[in-house]
């Protein structure tokens, strides 16, 4: 399921309202200045807006506010980027900032609220955390995959690999233990 936002938002939120958050993102100049439509891949963590990640009583003084529990998957947010006339390159200021309503943060049972504070920046490549939505052209993204077998392995295979080469170890362990007792 994903969220798109058609156009920017500059009105209030209505019901309650949770603490906004603010998160960055570079995107290719190219997408700016033809409006393209883009998903994003939010982490779970994202820094508060109101102390921009140094803390206060609206985040509890962790700089951050979870927009999911940490066994919830993430769903890419899609974001419809206004086309801008020109792209500025150098700038420490973000070109766009888009106010995306309820994506703020977890409310009530889980209930999205808030307001999510996307800053835009233009770069020569996108983030890999930010891709063309699907029915885009991407002329730029021409350059063949890179083989994933060069990356290195992720905590997770790394926590696999680990268990996997332990419960060989102890398998083996047992059949020569077992072979001895059959030995003697």
């Amino acid at each position: 399921m994903s969220n798109v936002l058609g156009r920017v938002t500059t009105g209030a939120v209505d019901g309650p309202r949770g603490p906004d958050v603010i998160h960055r993102i570079r995107v290719a100049r190219e997408w700016l200045t033809h409006g393209a439509t883009v998903t994003v891949a939010l982490p779970r963590n994202v820094a508060c807006a109101r102390c921009e990640g140094g803390g206060c009583d609206s985040c509890g003084r962790s700089g951050a506010i979870s927009l999911r529990e940490r066994e919830a998957a993430p769903s890419p947010l899609t974001v419809v980027l206004p086309a801008q006339a020109e792209a500025p390159s150098g700038s420490d200021a973000p070109t766009l900032v888009l106010r995306v309503p309820n994506q703020g943060g977890a409310g009530a049972e889980g209930e999205p609220r808030g307001m999510l504070l996307l800053h835009v920046f233009p770069a020569e490549e996108s983030e890999p955390t930010v891709n063309l939505a699907d029915g885009e052209a991407d002329s730029e993204r021409s350059e063949p995959e890179e083989d994933e077998s060069d990356a290195p392995p992720s905590h997770r295979s790394r926590g696999l690999m680990v268990l996997g080469i332990t419960i060989v170890g102890w398998i083996s362990f047992y059949i020569m233990l077992r072979l001895a007792q059959l030995i003697k």
